[in-house]
């Protein structure tokens, strides 16, 4: 196909001599290859494979104007009720490797929807691998010609990287051994109806195809993500509720890592319960060199059901000591009624502009049996 034998002629020469994206009169075979003949062949393709054609959405990108050029040049093809958007939900796209030695046509997964579910791109990207086998186990035989599992880019891009993990079905191309038009559109087909046979079960996204995530995975989260987020918060105000996902077996509401990492961080490795006393001894963490302290939700995540905004916010996390973490989750009742009694005076003005409003009488009830997410 013509097309795709000009992005690969034209996007590293002009990659390398532009740096950012420049007007399209600067660059036109190529902008008219991405933005326009790919995607029209795509669109085609779904018309002739016997679908309404206005449901259906074709886009192709190199990048932002005046931004940087896209590690991975692509063009997609979203059903309209499922997704819009490459950073939304679940669609077939074409995906050009970074060095440009070949191109994937794969069914493949959004990775703004994970990152921003788990906060953590490490944990996001092993649950777009845990959703992509999912969804295999949900079709039928694999095609001949056609892989599972990642795919690889040569990339270290961030949302590339996302891609290789996202990956469901996918078909590699060579760039010195392109199909014929007519083979691309037989396999664009094969793509169309394993498309098709997902969003009856999963009509927006795959994110909650395989939610399963344990304690020990969301903890190296944290520590993953220490290193890189900012000490501030990640939003301002009241926030909806988290959603549900299943933890050792469990539904639980889910923990963002990014805001937990933002609370440790904003806390500069002091226990919230030391007070004026000192500050309390720890070790450091290795991977991190930080003073070792952990995350615990004030108001317990557990009791979500009970608020009508999100407890996984910073205000309501606090950063504890490995001894105090444990004095809240198993010492005795009148053991926990001071250190509570002192983190809901700290807080308590910071979770009512959260739209968090809860007593004291009422928070020490809660403690009564805490779970491993609190």
């Amino acid at each position: 196909m013509i097309e795709l034998k000009t992005v690969f002629a034209e996007y590293l020469p002009a990659k390398e001599k532009y740096g950012r994206v420049p007007r399209n009169v600067e660059i036109p075979s190529l902008v008219e290859a991405i933005r326009k003949s790919i995607p029209g062949f795509f669109l085609e393709c779904v018309e002739r494979s016997g679908y309404i054609s206005t449901e259906w959405l074709t886009k192709g990108s190199i990048g932002e104007p005046n931004r940087t050029f896209a590690h991975v040049p692509w063009v997609a093809i979203f059903k309209r009720s499922i997704t819009k958007s490459a950073l939304e939900g679940y669609y077939i796209v074409l995906l050009f490797s970074e060095d440009m030695s070949s191109v994937y046509l794969t069914l493949n997964q959004a990775f703004t929807a994970f990152e921003t579910r788990y906060g953590s791109f490490d944990l996001a990207y092993r649950k777009l691998q845990d959703c992509a086998q999912q969804a295999v186990l949900e079709l039928g035989p694999v095609p001949e010609g056609f892989t599972t599992g990642p795919i690889d880019l040569r990339t270290n891009g961030t949302l590339s990287t996302g891609y290789e993990f996202g990956s469901i079905w996918a078909k590699e191309y060579f760039a010195d051994d392109l199909p014929s038009q007519a083979k691309l559109e037989n396999d664009v087909r094969i793509l169309l109806q394993a498309y098709s046979e997902l969003w009856e079960k999963y009509p927006h996204s795959l994110v909650d195809a395989n939610t399963e995530i344990s304690n020990d995975e969301f903890v190296k989260a944290v520590e993953a993500t220490l290193k890189t987020v900012p000490k501030e918060p990640s939003t301002n105000g009241p926030q909806p509720p988290p959603r549900k996902i299943k933890s050792s077996g469990r539904e639980v509401f889910s923990r963002s890592a990014n805001v937990s990492a933002r609370a440790i961080s904003m806390s500069n490795g002091v226990c919230a319960l030391s007070g004026g006393a000192g500050v309390h001894s720890s070790f450091l963490w290795k991977k991190t060199g930080m003073t070792y302290v952990e995350a615990h939700h004030l108001v317990p995540l557990s009791k979500q059901g009970q608020f009508p905004h999100s407890l996984d916010v910073e205000e309501n996390i606090v950063a504890l000591c490995a001894n105090c973490h444990r004095l809240l989750h198993h010492a005795r009742a009148d053991q926990k009624n001071d250190p509570l009694r002192f983190l809901w005076q700290l807080r308590k003005n910071d979770l009512a502009a959260r739209g968090l409003v809860v007593e004291l009488n009422e928070l020490k009830k809660m403690y009564g049996k805490l779970a491993d997410e609190d």
